[in-house]
């Protein structure tokens, strides 16, 4: 009907232009010339009905009953610009806005069945439905901190999408070199050890800016693959390392034995006016007030923060998963986890994002990354470097104490380089609860005994590991290295009191941060809160566990005398790195935390291959055991992870820590 309405008054407009030019053209009298402007007037008024409304809302048919049925509908949180007309007298239309929250995207077509279904009850024909997603708050901060990672990133070194590796490629380690990406001096840099640039950079060979530059090329593209980072600090990083030329050109001097090395930082561990969430999205808009203290001693040294790291939620996970900036994977295999917590280092380290990390460990979580990603990590003795700046949830528990610490992409000596650059600067002097220690200059020594833990009692682990400590046992035997079998003493007694010590409020602390916010608890976290009492420990039961732990740690210590062992060679973790989402035994680490051991990880130069490390004929000993050993029925999915493992000394026996992982790594590697 409409459009009959649209062609009369189309030809009438026609027809009264034609009359009003025949009456001009044979009339003769006066007034011919007014049929002009009638026609005109006539053509004016058609032009206005024609330009009513002619599709309107069918009789019968109310919006607000309308709006009001689809606001019923679950799901949806509000609709607008709704708009329903005949669009002739047999057909009737309607648009629509739906507003929903993101977690309904997914299920959006099956929602537009239902609207459509609601529709059709009020005689509608066809429906475009639009929707529109509306943030909660917790998801609203989420993209503010996701917005604060893709505008810190430089897009002139972003790699094109087609030049990238394709996501069945999982050995992503080497795209640097493979790529042609990286010139051949970039490339060469960022294989360097922080030692021997700054080496290059005190005989003027390097700028710390060019350093600075490649690392940060090299580490954009590490993003690219991986997810590590949460922000990088590119224009801060580039305007330091332009100070420490200037100042190298003015005087010929270092600032300090870190001078010009770019280290990659753990974002838990605060950076003066940048976010700092701790993995969990009620914090992600909370802003640290100054530096870490690590890390003012770090930059007194001369370092460069060119990259902060990702890491799980709540800290409290082997693995690197959080509801803010997402999974991080292994650059070996990107099927893999990189550890965790301080996963993200493990990642930086092993694409070699920086010569240095800056990681936290309270059950691993520097060493497993170092181990899971093929490099260098270490946990000092608790009370040597100060971890004051790093934001937990659980900060004031005392019973298994944090440490901060050190991960490496190219050798030992970087971690000596690292701890003696700061405590050389007598941290004491500030943060009065750290032991007033000096850093010693130990020299290795063959001269040591080594105890090889092939089995904690509890979970044996995977055939690559077995392979990898055989392989380290022929080598140090070969090399004159006295080495003994290590009967782990009572690591399950160890293993019950670090579990009820990392949460003794029964995870209260870490589940008001999480309920602030709304946000969905991950399934490693649940793992983790798992070992937690339900109810928070007593007073007293909070002292009956120190006390016990204070006692086993007397025990243990008196038996490595006893035994005359030096250091205790083990596995880092039950496997080589875990599938993603998928590590949940930590008592190959955790016991050297409620021990307060110094242990270090280094590279065995072995990569697990499934034609070798087949999965042989095994009986469980315990329910933990036959879960983890069925994570290994496909040896295939581990293909190419590092074989890593970790040495343990004796409390405040750091510096010999370092120097018998020096010997044994160097033993180890060569050919």
């Amino acid at each position: 009907m409409g459009v009959l309405v649209h062609i009369i008054s189309d030809a009438a407009n026609n027809i009264g232009v034609m009359a009003a030019a025949l009456v001009i053209w044979l009339a003769h009298y006066e007034g011919r010339f007014y049929a002009d402007p009638a026609a005109s007037m006539g053509i004016a008024v058609m032009i206005l009905v024609s330009a009513l409304p002619i599709e309107s809302v069918p009789s019968g048919v109310e919006l607000r009953d309308v709006k009001h049925d689809l606001e019923k509908i679950p799901q949806i949180l509000s609709t607008h610009n709704l708009h329903i007309w005949s669009l002739n007298q047999e057909k009737t239309l309607a648009t629509v806005h739906v507003v929903l929250s993101p977690s309904s995207m997914p299920n959006f077509l099956d929602l537009a069945t239902v609207v459509n279904e609601c529709f059709r009850a009020y005689g509608v024909d066809a429906v475009t439905v639009q929707p529109e997603v509306v943030l909660s708050g917790s998801e609203s901060r989420m993209e503010l901190e996701r917005d604060i990672l893709q505008k810190s990133i430089p897009k002139q070194w972003l790699a094109p999408p087609e030049k990238l590796p394709p996501a069945e490629q999982l050995d992503v380690h080497d795209f640097p070199r493979t790529s042609g990406l990286l010139s051949e001096k970039e490339l060469s840099i960022t294989e360097k050890s922080a030692t021997a640039l700054v080496a290059d950079m005190g005989s003027g060979s390097l700028t710390a800016e060019e350093v600075v530059v490649a690392f940060l090329k090299r580490a954009i593209l590490g993003h690219q693959l991986l997810n590590f980072a949460t922000e990088f600090m590119a224009d801060r990083a580039i305007s330091r390392a332009k100070k420490l030329d200037e100042y190298f050109k003015e005087t010929g001097k270092l600032v300090g034995p870190l001078h010009g090395v770019p280290i990659s930082v753990k974002e838990h561990v605060g950076i003066k006016g940048l976010t700092h969430n701790a993995g969990f999205v009620a914090w992600v808009d909370e802003v640290a007030t100054e530096d870490a203290l690590l890390l003012q001693y770090l930059e007194k040294a001369g370092a460069v923060f060119h990259v902060r790291t990702n890491q799980p939620q709540s800290l409290m996970h082997l693995d690197c998963t959080n509801n803010v900036t997402g999974i991080t994977v292994n650059p070996y295999n990107r099927k893999l986890s990189p550890g965790g917590s301080s996963g993200g280092e493990g990642a930086s380290m092993g694409f070699r994002c920086a010569p240095l990390g800056v990681g936290t460990d309270i059950g691993g979580s520097i060493r497993a990354p170092a181990a899971f990603c093929g490099v260098y990590g270490f946990r000092p003795t608790a009370l040597r470097l100060p971890t004051g700046g790093a934001k937990s949830a659980s900060c004031g528990q005392e019973s298994v104490k944090a440490v901060i610490g050190p991960l490496a992409s190219q050798c030992v000596e970087d971690l000596e380089l690292f701890q003696r650059a700061v405590i050389d600067q007598e941290p004491w002097d500030v943060d009065t609860s750290l032991v007033p220690l000096p850093w010693k200059k130990i020299e290795p020594t063959k001269d040591i005994t080594v105890g090889i833990i092939w089995d904690d009692g509890i979970i044996a682990p995977h055939p690559p590991i077995m392979r990898g400590l055989q392989h380290v046992k022929e080598k140090l035997v070969a090399a004159g290295i006295k080495v003994v079998d290590w009967e782990p003493y009572k690591h399950d007694e160890g293993w019950e009191i670090v579990s009820a010590l990392y949460f003794p409020d029964g995870a209260k602390s870490q589940l008001e941060v999480l309920n602030a916010s709304g946000e969905p608890i991950l399934p490693l976290t649940q793992w983790a809160f798992k070992y937690s009492r339900p109810t928070a420990l007593s007073i007293n039961e909070n002292w009956a566990f120190n006390r016990r732990r204070d006692e086993y740690r007397d025990a243990y210590q008196r038996l490595m005398k006893e035994r005359g062992v030096d250091f205790i060679l083990s596995p880092t973790f039950n496997s080589v790195a875990a599938l993603v989402g998928e590590p949940q035994y930590w008592n190959y680490t955790a016991i050297w935390n409620i021990l307060n051991l110094p242990s270090s990880v280094f590279p065995t130069g072995l990569y697990q291959d499934p034609a070798i490390d087949n999965l042989p004929e095994y009986k469980p000993r315990n329910e933990e055991e036959e879960r983890e050993w069925k994570k290994y029925s496909q040896p295939e999915l581990y293909t190419g992870a590092p074989i890593c493992l970790q040495l343990s000394g004796k409390p405040y026996k750091d510096e010999e820590t370092l120097a018998a992982t020096k010997l044994i790594s160097e033993i180890v590697l060569s050919k």
